[in-house]
């Protein structure tokens, strides 16, 4: 049991926490397996994963001082606010022509890992709910317990792979619901796309405010 209750909480927790994540990387894994496919929409699902992964990592290995620094997510929270704003804006403003045209070049796979790591690496909320994930995890595991740190580390994991077969599922429902619409249907999901993204980042505004001390 001292290494099956990591296991078994870990994905729990990876399931649960993914369901109620909606940030921009649940609309950019949605929008890539409905437009793109399957094959693409697993590229972003693995793209979030690194960046959730890299995020754990880094925190947990000593470089969480700085994350929770109010300079620091100052900065990045303007900087993610301006950055989904500049897609939105350019997401909405993407006429049907080019968009069909974009359709027909074929999407790297690269391409699509570097969408997922990028656009869920821009959501500060990522940082501060993996502060909060770690420090909870690591009440569960006193120091004079045996393994307690390798006990962390696999419930972490475990959290990550929950979190990511959830995402795998996201891609082959967006991929079924896809492979019933035509162009138009797509383009204007493309354009919506523009606008939640842009409302995230107008968000990310707010959220800046706020901790600068205007609002």
């Amino acid at each position: 049991m001292l290494w099956v209750t990591p296991v078994w909480e870990g994905l729990l927790q990876g399931l649960v926490i993914n369901l109620l994540s909606f940030g921009p990387s649940f609309f950019t894994l949605i929008h890539t397996g409905i437009r793109d496919g399957k094959k693409h929409g697993l590229m972003v699902a693995f793209g979030i994963f690194m960046s959730e992964a890299v995020v754990a990592s880094v925190l947990f290995f000593g470089l969480r001082p700085m994350f929770v620094n109010p300079y620091f997510q100052m900065v990045f929270t303007a900087m993610a606010a301006c950055a989904l704003i500049f897609m939105g804006v350019r997401a909405i403003m993407h006429r049907y022509t080019k968009f069909l045209r974009a359709m027909n070049v074929p999407v790297r796979s690269g391409t699509s890992m570097l969408r997922g790591f990028l656009f869920n690496l821009v959501n500060p909320f990522v940082i501060l709910l993996w502060v909060s994930l770690i420090s909870t995890v690591s009440l569960h595991y006193t120091a004079d317990q045996p393994f307690h740190r390798e006990l962390i580390m696999l419930n972490i994991l475990c959290i990550l792979l929950g979190y990511f077969g959830m995402d795998v599922l996201k891609v082959y429902l967006s991929h079924h619901i896809g492979r019933n619409l035509n162009h138009r249907v797509t383009f204007l999901i493309n354009r919506y796309f523009g606008y939640i993204l842009t409302a995230i980042g107008t968000y990310f505004i707010y959220h800046f405010l706020r901790l600068s001390g205007i609002l």
